[in-house]
């Protein structure tokens, strides 16, 4: 199966939907990242560990949000975009915040980005903090500064991001989306932005929605909903969820008590 994953990605062009129902090895799913590249890598050294004893092909899915907000996003990405251990593929979702991202490098005057996390990451990518206030939204400068900071192979990467991954026994989005339509006719917007009110919903789509976007104190399972956006950037907490093939499902998570 890891060939047949290994031949569409990373995904060549924007898909909406990447279908792994057949895969039937263990799939950590890492919830928002956001910048937090010294919790991602304590929470993999817990993943690596935990499946060290098995045989099974394995699968490391990111719910999207993996940049903004904390300080190192550009570590975020060059990590996800680089080498993993044997027996292990990584794969992402297309997050609010990447949208955010790749909609700035398009329109530099749809500044909501800059806002909401994206200083930080301009940051990381060696931009002095005073310059991303100095240089204006829409104008040549900022779109020369975006040019020079950000690689084009993580543009690339982000703009090839899925917004939906099924396995077998469940659905993964970045945000969720609108349990009042089939899966089948979820937006981009509803899979990647959510809907209001979301957490307080039930969703049945015969398979359970796992999901980040959303912070809870700690990860939740109910209402045919598994959330695991734990707050990195401001908590110090970390989590993932374990999927097996027979629709088991374990947490694990990595904190870091100086935060």
């Amino acid at each position: 199966m890891f060939e047949l994953i290994k031949d569409i990605w990373p995904l060549r062009t924007s898909a909406r939907q990447l279908n792994l129902e057949k895969f039937e090895g263990t799939v950590y799913v890492v919830g928002d990242v956001h910048g937090r590249l010294d919790l991602l890598l304590g929470l993999e050294a817990l993943i690596f560990d935990d499946a060290k004893e098995s045989e099974t092909e394995k699968l490391i899915i990111y719910i999207g949000d993996m940049v903004d907000r904390g300080p190192d996003s550009a570590g975020v990405l060059a990590h996800i975009r680089g080498a993993v251990p044997r027996g292990f593929l990584r794969l992402a979702l297309l997050g609010n915040h990447e949208h955010m991202l790749l909609r700035f490098v398009r329109d530099t005057n749809e500044d909501l980005w800059l806002n909401f996390g994206g200083r930080e990451t301009l940051m990381s990518y060696g931009v002095g903090e005073q310059e991303t206030f100095d240089v204006k939204p829409g104008t040549a400068g900022m779109r020369l500064l975006l040019q020079k900071a950000i690689p084009h192979e993580d543009l690339t990467f982000l703009r090839a991001l899925p917004q939906a991954i099924t396995l077998k026994h469940f659905i993964l989005t970045h945000a969720g989306g609108n349990p009042a339509k089939p899966f089948s006719d979820q937006t981009k917007r509803e899979m990647v932005w959510g809907i209001r009110g979301f957490l307080k919903t039930s969703a049945d789509y015969g398979r359970e929605m796992v999901h980040g976007h959303f912070i809870v104190n700690d990860v939740r399972r109910a209402d045919g909903k598994i959330v695991i956006d734990t707050g990195a950037y401001a908590s110090g907490r970390l989590s993932a969820v374990k999927l097996e093939h027979d629709g088991t499902v374990d947490f694990l998570q990595y904190e870091n008590a100086a935060n």
